[in-house]
């Protein structure tokens, strides 16, 4: 894949003096700016007679950056099309990170400038990254309406076209909406949420690294698994079903050998119940787009929260194992 970098196009980075793949990055030696970026307007298209170019009753605007006076990407009706210029979205990106260290490190426009990018390193992430970790906020968007704006946390750093196709593709998607009528309002709607994630990974994050800490044996992770796999009451449980079992024999297994575990911490017995709330098991026969969305966006997704939160807390982890054990005590 191209690094999309043509004549009109370029990719700037502060002071960070590395060499990007493809040797076209400029290096500014100063913080960046949102006036790195060229402003960028729709002006107002017209006919031969000098009228305003209008279709169907509406007028038609194409934009155009003020240090060249160049179009690019394509001509759009305002009633249909919302204008998102690299420096909103710099804005939108300074805005979501106030409350956070942060340091945009890249930004680009590529294709002609009919698409744009900014990436920028989370320093609090950074701070709790464990090891194999790296932290950014890549935003990206198109001015042409071939590519939407996207913001993602991702490890990859933007630094060209395929580097932020990547991680548009991989990363974490906090925002995405098509550039309609009601972009903006949407895009409003979203900051807090983005905010909350951003906050909630560098939480999750320190958490983990106390979990990857902490030993955890084997019959430990199963009284804990089996505590949280009956909902009911201990008191209101007569006999653990053989439903339970299994599913408790699948969630040590993958504590013991799921994606890089050992079976031997906390983070395991974490990873092994959001492993399983994603994919299931491996005998599953669960059609697997059913199972994601159940995980992401259903019933799933707040029960692995819940597992999650019951496990960084000392005193709700030590509940589940205790009524884990006193089932275990009834197979």
């Amino acid at each position: 894949m191209a690094h999309g970098i043509l004549e009109r196009d370029f990719v700037k980075n502060g002071v960070d003096a590395a060499t990007d793949w493809h040797k076209k990055t400029l290096v500014m030696g100063r913080a960046l700016t949102f006036e790195d970026f060229p402003e960028m307007k729709g002006e107002d298209l017209y006919n031969a007679d000098g009228r305003g170019l209008v279709i169907d009753g509406k007028p038609w605007r194409v934009p155009v950056t003020k240090d060249d006076g160049l179009p690019c990407g394509k001509p759009f009706c305002s009633d249909t099309f919302t204008l998102f210029t690299p420096r909103q979205g710099w804005q939108f990106v300074s805005e979501i990170l106030a409350g956070t260290g942060y340091t945009v490190e890249r930004i680009g426009m590529l294709w002609n400038r009919s698409k744009w990018f900014v990436s920028a390193q989370l320093h609090e992430l950074k701070q709790v990254s464990r090891k194999g970790e790296a932290f950014q906020l890549n935003f990206s968007g198109g001015i042409d309406g071939t590519m939407s704006p996207q913001a993602e946390l991702s490890a990859i750093r933007a630094v060209c076209w395929n580097t932020i196709s990547l991680s548009r593709m991989t990363g974490k998607a906090l925002f995405k909406r098509k550039l309609t009528s009601g972009f903006n309002s949407a895009l409003e709607s979203a900051k807090a949420q983005i905010e909350k994630a951003v906050g909630m990974a560098a939480v999750f994050n320190a958490e983990m690294m106390q979990a990857e800490e902490t030993a955890c044996e084997v019959q430990t992770a199963r009284e804990i698994y089996m505590g949280a796999t009956v909902r009911e009451d201990i008191a209101k449980v007569a006999k653990v079903t053989t439903t339970a079992r299994n599913t408790v024999d699948g969630l040590v297994a993958l504590y013991q050998r799921g994606d890089g575990n050992k079976g031997q911490t906390l983070a395991d017995v974490v990873n092994g119940f959001t492993q399983y709330g994603t994919r299931g098991f491996e005998s599953s026969r669960k059609d697997v787009w059913t199972q994601l969305e159940s995980s992401e966006f259903g019933r799933m997704a707040d029960r692995k929260a819940e597992f999650v939160g019951n496990v960084f807390s000392p005193e709700r982890r030590e509940g589940l194992r205790v009524k884990g054990s006193q089932l275990l005590a009834m197979v």
